[in-house]
C-alpha cells in the first residue's frame, strides 16, 4: 500500500482522475489475466494494479527520483527495471507471490503511459505537472 500512498497521487495529478482510475483498474484486470494464464492457484490483492500505476509513472516521469528501500536514490526508469527483473527471476519460484500478476500490471501500466503521453502530444498539450 506504500506504492498507492507514494505514487498514486503523483499519477493522478499528472493525468487526471479519470485517466488514473482507468490505468489502475485496467492494470488490475491485466494483472488478473496474466496470473490466470500462468497459475492455477487463487490470488487476492491489488498489487498488479499498483504495479500498473508504477509502470505508467516510469514512462511518463522516467527521471523522477525515488528511494529504493527508503535510502538508495535512483530514477524511476531504473527502479521499474529492477522491479521487473526481480519479478521475472522469481516468477516461477513457488514463493506464493503473484510475480506474473505484477509483471502483467507493470507492462500494461507502461503501455498506458505510452498511450497517455502520445495523447497529450497529439492534442498539443502536456501534462498538468510539466512533463
Amino acid at each position: 500500500m506504500l506504492f498507492l500512498a507514494f505514487f498514486a497521487p503523483v499519477l493522478e495529478r499528472a493525468v487526471g482522475s479519470r485517466n488514473f482510475l482507468a490505468v489502475f483498474f485496467l492494470s488490475g484486470i491485466a494483472a488478473g489475466v496474466g496470473w490466470c494464464l500462468t497459475s492455477q492457484s487463487p490470488v487476492l490483492g491489488a498489487s498488479g494494479a499498483l504495479c500498473g500505476v508504477f509502470g505508467a509513472l516510469a514512462v511518463l516521469m522516467p527521471r523522477m527520483r525515488v528511494y529504493f528501500f527508503f535510502f538508495l536514490p535512483m530514477e524511476m526508469w531504473l527502479a521499474a527495471i529492477l522491479f521487473a527483473l526481480y519479478d521475472f527471476f522469481f516468477a516461477f519460484s513457488g514463493d506464493h507471490i503473484a510475480h506474473t500478476a505484477h509483471l502483467s500490471g507493470l507492462f500494461f501500466g507502461m503501455l498506458a503511459g505510452v498511450m497517455l503521453r502520445e495523447k497529450a502530444r497529439s492534442v498539443g498539450g502536456g501534462f498538468r505537472r510539466g512533463f
